[in-house]
């Protein structure tokens, strides 16, 4: 498997916020899509994906204009010389991206929710990916019209990443474009860390190479061995924290996402991350400011209640979790089907049994 495939998979595996500006946007070849539009086509998107068709949201992929976003400002040479724009856009479309990964969640028990349209220049479906675990990420879907006049996806905004697919992609690729731990694009690194980019390349694919083998501490220890300027790439830190979770061992889990933290303060994403530290930690307050943060950012969303309830039961505050627990049913039954909402359900029962 080449790099950028496995790259391709991390970036679709890695399980956070707000919208990019609009200048960021391309211009519409042909008229606007409406609100009403882009309604039914998220409705139908949920509606295909959930009986296991993933051919819709696979044809709606601009994988062209995805490929041009990525090499976007980047040097000529630089890119030609990387990857050639018919090889990565063949990669794109060949390994289904982003869009195989969501129908795989949703095939193996997950599910991808429709939750409204986000007003701006262009339409922006705002979606919940539950993965069968329980696990709750957010996609911004970017809407245009094709040259066929169909409806396209041409970026979509990852939550858990606080940024877009594509920069994301772009900045693993191309990572000496990048000063440690800033997401911005466009600003060069220094020179001596230019050098130690391309003096670890191999150290690098091999943490990536460790990771699709399930040698999650060997991904520890090549991270490990990385000079202290590279450390602080947030790709790598995202793989590291992965490759933490995949060993199961709470302390080491534990370590990675403070060191983290601590690296990332200020990152939009830091807060879904550290949902999981909170609640290992048993911080119950802690994690309720944090999802409220989350709410605040997303503009709410009642599946946050699963995580609410789970932390009010604990701190005794079972009547509060009841009400919030009813509250987010009235406001979105498709949580009825939802197994770790039902989990919830039963705690809350049982709670008041006792």
């Amino acid at each position: 498997m080449t790099l950028v495939f496995r790259l391709l998979g991390m970036l679709g595996l890695i399980m956070l916020v707000g919208c990019l500006k609009s200048s960021e946007k391309e211009t519409l070849p042909s008229k606007e899509i409406s609100m009403e539009e882009a309604t039914l086509w998220g409705q139908k998107l949920e509606k295909t994906l959930r009986e296991g068709d993933a051919s819709f949201f696979l044809r709606a992929m601009d994988w062209s204009a995805w490929t041009d976003r990525i090499l976007k400002e980047i040097p000529e040479k630089r890119a030609e010389g990387t990857y050639k724009r018919a090889d990565l856009y063949q990669s794109l479309s060949l390994s289904g991206g982003i869009a195989k990964t969501v129908a795989e969640k949703v095939k193996n028990g997950g599910a991808y929710h429709f939750l409204r349209v986000l007003k701006g220049d262009t339409p922006k479906l705002l979606f919940r990916l539950i993965d069968p675990d329980g696990g709750v990420d957010y996609h911004e879907l970017f809407l245009h019209r094709g040259k066929d006049g169909n409806i396209c996806v041409e970026e979509i905004y990852l939550y858990h990443f606080g940024e877009t697919f594509t920069n994301a992609l772009r900045r693993t690729l191309f990572p000496e474009l990048y000063v440690g731990g800033v997401n911005s694009y466009g600003v060069m690194m220094s020179e001596v860390v230019s050098i130690l980019f391309r003096e670890n390349i191999d150290l690098i694919q091999k943490m990536y190479t460790a990771f699709d083998q399930q040698q999650y501490q060997k991904v520890l220890d090549y991270y490990d061995a990385l000079p202290q300027e590279l450390q602080a790439n947030k790709s790598l830190q995202i793989l590291r924290l992965q490759a933490a979770q995949q060993i199961g061992d709470p302390a080491i889990y534990a370590f990675v996402l403070t060191d983290l933290r601590n690296q990332m303060k200020g990152d939009v994403c830091v807060d879904f991350l550290s949902l999981d530290y909170f609640f290992q930690q048993k911080q119950y307050p802690e994690a309720l400011r944090c999802l409220e943060r989350i709410d605040r950012i997303l503009g709410s969303d009642p599946y946050l209640e699963v995580y609410r309830c789970h932390a009010l039961l604990f701190m005794g505050k079972r009547q509060e979790a009841r009400q919030r627990y009813e509250k987010a049913l009235q406001e979105d039954s498709r949580l009825l089907h939802d197994p770790t909402f039902q989990a919830i359900g039963k705690a809350l029962e049982q709670s008041f049994q006792g």
